[in-house]
C-alpha cells in the first residue's frame, strides 16, 4: 500500500524540512530527469528525495522519472497562489513498488518514516476552516491566516 502524509507548512518550516532532510543523507532531483538539485536555489513545486546509492535504481517514463519502480520520495511543496486564494497542499509519498526492491527496501522505508515523523513534530495536526468547512489537517500555524481570509485550500 502506497503511503503519504499532506501538509500545509509556511516556507520557514519548509526551509527546515528541506535542511533535516539534507541532514539525514537524502538528496533532491528533479522529477524531470533525476539530476541532482539544490532546492534551496530551485523554486519548483515538485522534486524527488533519494539517496545516492539509489540512484542507480532510478527508472524513467518517457517524460520523468517513474516513481512507481524508483526508489524516491515525492515531495511537493504547498504553494500560495495570492490572485487567485488558493493554497495548494504539499506531500510526501512514497509508491508501493518499493516492496520489489531487496537490499534498500528497509532503509527506504526508515527514510520516509523519519520525514513523516519530523512533519508531525514540527507541523501541528489542527482544524482550519476551508470554504465555510471545518478539517483537520497538518498545518503551520502561520499558515491558518489564509484560512481566516477564506483562501480554498486544495490537494
Amino acid at each position: 500500500m502506497s503511503k503519504q502524509i499532506n501538509y500545509y507548512m509556511d516556507k520557514n518550516t519548509e526551509h527546515k524540512f528541506i535542511q533535516f532532510a539534507l541532514d539525514n543523507g537524502l538528496i533532491f532531483v528533479k522529477w524531470s530527469d533525476g539530476s541532482k538539485v539544490n532546492p534551496f536555489e530551485d523554486n519548483s513545486l515538485f522534486f524527488f528525495l533519494t539517496r545516492d546509492e539509489y540512484l542507480s535504481f532510478m527508472k524513467f517514463t518517457s517524460y520523468s522519472v517513474d516513481d512507481f519502480h524508483s526508489l524516491v520520495i515525492e515531495f511537493s511543496r504547498n504553494n500560495i497562489i495570492e490572485e487567485k486564494k488558493i493554497v495548494t497542499r504539499g506531500r510526501i509519498y512514497i509508491s508501493d513498488v518499493y516492496k520489489e526492491k531487496t537490499v534498500y527496501t528497509n532503509r527506504f522505508i526508515e527514510d520516509y518514516n523519519v520525514l513523516c515523523k519530523w512533519i508531525k513534530k514540527n507541523v501541528p495536526y489542527q482544524n482550519y476552516t476551508n470554504k465555510g468547512k471545518i478539517q483537520k489537517e497538518y498545518i503551520s500555524d502561520s499558515m491558518l491566516i489564509y484560512s481566516e481570509k477564506n483562501y480554498h485550500f486544495q490537494a
